[in-house]
């Protein structure tokens, strides 16, 4: 077993703490670069070479250890320039002085050994884990890099991270690092680059309907930071503002900042009430959601937008457009912007890459009237706040080349299969009662009018339960009282979590009868997984009782009252469901994904895709790729399988089997 690093031998002299002591085995995966470079400073940074000590030549130690010399230079050089030795040509290597990690010393493995009189044996480590002695393995690096657990209230409202090209922007970025002049990074422009605010103001002609110049766009941390540059520069303690009710929960904070003077304007279907506006008197500000109000989801239609650009012009006030979530339209394209109906110049649009990309890329912006524009540079520069010139390059890059564009899309249709579970999971819930919902076509929530009877906490409760985010519309209100409702947000959610969102606020509807056991509940839960996992497979009920620990006489009648159809029945909705998407989203073809999705007869695939989606797979592919709206399947396939007994899975194999001979599967699909 080979001893410490850290202790020293008795006796020993300091030159003789060289490199002849006993060595680690490289890692899995580890260069011999990396192998060597390791060596070395593990012993430097545990006292086996103390500073001042001399390495052995490139050429000895290459020797020695039986690798090329070239490979111990590199690792010397790797070490040079991060400061562990120091030397020049002639004069050979020797330990620095002050080594870098001395500062940074606090827990590093074997700092105690080294002050040790008895050595001691190694720290484990846990297999797959950081080697002790490694970098970035001292308790402090790992709290910092640990995941925090988001509040899935405000959480699931958010871009969903995992679908960002991480390598894509990780490969912009180092570009953008290799591109950047000293000249770039010393210099701070406060109103952002200009390249990237070119780029905001071409995107947000194409995209928005705003004519605006480079000029005119302020790049900002995001949109409360442009709503607090609004107040910090417009208001005064006696000037009003107007704020939607219910609206933005940030808005009255940030504006109360800088004046006491705030007043709530209920909303109608409609928007901002501009005939209740036009009765306020000094108002200075006035605080909009036109495309997505937040958190009704109602569109200002562009007659009201008209009527609001009108009565701003004659009160010489100015509007602030919040246009949050606007990229993500689900059933149409969205309306242009209201600062592109602007012609008095009186609106200050605000947007967000955090919303559209990732919540901590910290990048947004403002196109401001140009009387404006000179104020608004100078405050930022005053503030000192502005973001990282590489991130800017690297986002004005992803701007131009299309990558901005292709994620947008790509998002967008995830985000419309998670609404679209979500309503088919609001309606398992409702049963026979209407199903009334706001705001659904559009952006990362929707908000869902609960039916007479229903409790909100119970609601909000089981939605937290199936890690979704519910809220109650009641906590963003001021004055109103509005009927119970919710806001339900659903970007952030994993679709299996979706289906199971259904179930829980099912049995929390008023005249629901006895509720199941909770344990009952959370065994089917996890049975249901499984299923959900490997719906492609062929289980019996048996095996599902056997799972679940429930007897196979209550397992089929339980798991129906919980999820609305039989096991087998669940299992063949699931696996269309799946070869649906598959049709949507792939280029595979038809016979391919009968076969992945676990079907062994290309013809019986067939006959049931048709049986419960009312097309033949070809025909729902063409649909999808001509753009018309798919089919609502969930209910669809309830129906059609609750109707139909001869889609049991296993009377189909049986059929199958009891066939004279086994034909292979049809390459034709059955029309």
């Amino acid at each position: 077993m080979n001893k410490p690093l850290s202790v020293a031998q008795p006796g020993a002299k300091r030159q003789e703490a060289s490199l002849d002591l006993p060595m680690d085995a490289a890692r899995p995966g580890e260069s011999k670069q990396a192998w060597v470079y390791r060596e070395i400073r593990e012993r430097i940074l545990k006292g086996a070479l103390p500073s001042g000590a001399r390495l052995p030549s490139t050429r000895s130690l290459a020797g020695r250890w039986h690798i090329a010399r070239s490979t111990v230079e590199a690792a010397y050089d790797q070490l040079r320039s991060e400061g562990y030795t120091a030397g020049t040509v002639g004069s050979g290597t020797h330990v620095a002085a002050v080594i870098p990690d001395n500062f940074f010393r606090a827990g590093l493995p074997g700092e105690g050994a080294a002050t040790s009189q008895t050595p001691g044996p190694r720290p484990a480590t846990q297999a797959g884990g950081p080697t002790v002695g490694a970098p970035g393995s001292a308790p402090h690096m790992d709290a910092i890099f640990a995941p925090t657990q988001p509040n899935s209230q405000f959480y699931s409202r958010s871009a969903d991270a995992a679908l960002f090209p991480m390598e894509r922007w990780r490969k912009g970025l180092m570009t953008s690092a290799r591109r950047v002049t000293p000249a770039q990074l010393a210099n701070d422009e406060p109103q952002g680059w200009r390249p990237l605010r070119e780029q905001i103001a071409r995107y947000l002609g194409a995209a928005r309907g705003i004519s605006c110049d480079p000029d005119q766009v302020i790049v900002l941390g995001g949109i409360r930071d442009g709503l607090d540059l609004c107040g910090h520069l417009l208001l005064q303690p006696q000037d009003k503002v107007l704020i939607e009710d219910p609206g933005y929960l940030n808005a009255e904070p940030i504006f109360g900042q800088y004046t006491r003077h705030i007043v709530p304007l209920a909303i109608d279907a409609e928007g901002f009430p501009v005939a209740q506006a036009r009765r306020q008197r000094g108002v200075k500000l006035v605080h909009v959601t036109p495309a997505h109000q937040a958190p009704t989801g109602a569109t200002m239609p562009v007659s009201r937008r008209l009527e609001l650009l009108d009565w701003a012009a004659q009160a010489g006030c100015w509007i602030v457009e919040d246009d949050y979530d606007s990229e993500f339209s689900y059933d149409g394209a969205p309306l242009a912007a209201l600062k592109s109906l602007d012609t008095a110049d009186r609106v200050i649009h605000c947007g967000s890459f955090n919303k559209t990309l990732f919540n901590a890329l910290r990048i947004g912006y403002a196109v401001v009237p140009k009387e404006l524009a000179a104020a608004f540079v100078q405050a930022r520069r005053r503030a000192g706040r502005s973001p990282s010139i590489i991130e800017q390059m690297t986002l004005a890059a992803f701007l131009q080349d299309g990558s901005f564009a292709r994620h947008v899309r790509k998002a967008r249709g995830v985000y419309a299969r998670r609404r679209d579970a979500v309503l088919r999971a609001l309606r398992q819930a409702v049963g026979s009662d209407a199903l009334r919902v706001g705001g659904e076509h559009a952006g990362f929530h929707l908000l869902w009018w609960l039916p007479p009877g229903w409790d909100v906490a119970q609601a909000v409760a089981a939605a937290r339960a199936a890690g979704v985010g519910m809220q109650p519309v009641a906590d963003f209100c001021r004055t109103v009282d509005l009927a119970p409702g919710v806001v339900v947000g659903y970007s952030t959610v994993q679709e299996d979590a979706l289906l199971k969102l259904g179930t829980l606020l099912a049995q929390t509807a008023p005249g629901a009868g006895a509720q199941q056991d909770p344990g009952l509940l959370r065994r089917l839960l996890r049975v249901k997984d499984r299923m959900d996992a490997a719906s492609h497979e062929a289980w019996p009920v048996e095996r599902l009782a056997d799972v679940s620990g429930i007897s196979k006489a209550h397992f089929a009648h339980s798991f129906k009252r919980a999820f609305g159809l039989p096991p087998h029945r669940y299992l063949l909705t699931r696996r269309i469901e799946q070869s649906v998407a598959m049709l949507r989203d792939t280029e595979r073809s038809v016979t391919e994904i009968a076969y992945a999705t676990g079907w062994e007869s290309l013809g019986t695939y067939s006959r049931i895709f048709r049986d419960i989606t009312g097309l033949s797979p070809s025909a729902m592919r063409a649909q999808a790729r001509e753009g018309t709206p798919l089919l609502d399947r969930m209910p669809g396939c309830v129906a059609k399988a609750a109707q139909r007994p001869d889609l049991n899975i296993a009377v189909l194999e049986k059929r199958r089997r009891e066939a004279d001979g086994k034909l292979p599967p049809s390459t034709k699909e059955v029309s």
